[in-house]
């Protein structure tokens, strides 16, 4: 059977004050939170417990710097930067002739011959001799 077309078009319009509006937002914030109970409620959670949070925390900041954004938290991305870093530059300490800081600790804790000049504890070192000998032309 058709239906007959409508006559007469009522709206209806609820106006909410501001206690109202608040008492709702309370309600949706409510609803949206029970709503998440199964993140930290089940053993399947992601938010069971910290340590699954950090995890989850850190594989995003991974995933992140891995597609090239820098992130402040270390990663291996930021490891391997750092290795290659580390290798620049104790090849260029070669370069100048110098040995780096953990070279010089290895000769003098297995008694060697004192390193040369150019590691930043060698530097120290002798400052520290001369200071005590009565040598001022260190300048800062």
């Amino acid at each position: 059977m058709p239906r007959k077309a409508p006559t007469t078009v009522t709206e209806f319009r609820v106006t909410l004050g501001d206690y109202e509006r608040m008492k709702l937002d309370d309600l949706l914030l409510t609803l949206r939170i029970h709503s998440l109970k199964d993140m930290w409620a089940t053993e399947d959670g992601v938010l069971r417990s910290p340590a699954a949070v950090i995890a989850a925390i850190y594989s995003i900041v991974t995933i992140i710097e891995a597609m090239g954004i820098d992130t402040p938290i270390p990663t291996p991305v930021d490891a391997y930067e750092f290795i290659e870093g580390v290798d620049v530059k104790r090849e260029a300490k070669r370069a100048l002739g110098a040995e780096s800081n953990v070279e010089f600790l290895a000769r003098v804790l297995f008694g060697m011959n004192p390193a040369v000049a150019g590691s930043n504890i060698w530097n120290l070192y002798q400052y520290a001799q001369d200071v005590q000998a009565g040598d001022t032309t260190w300048s800062e």
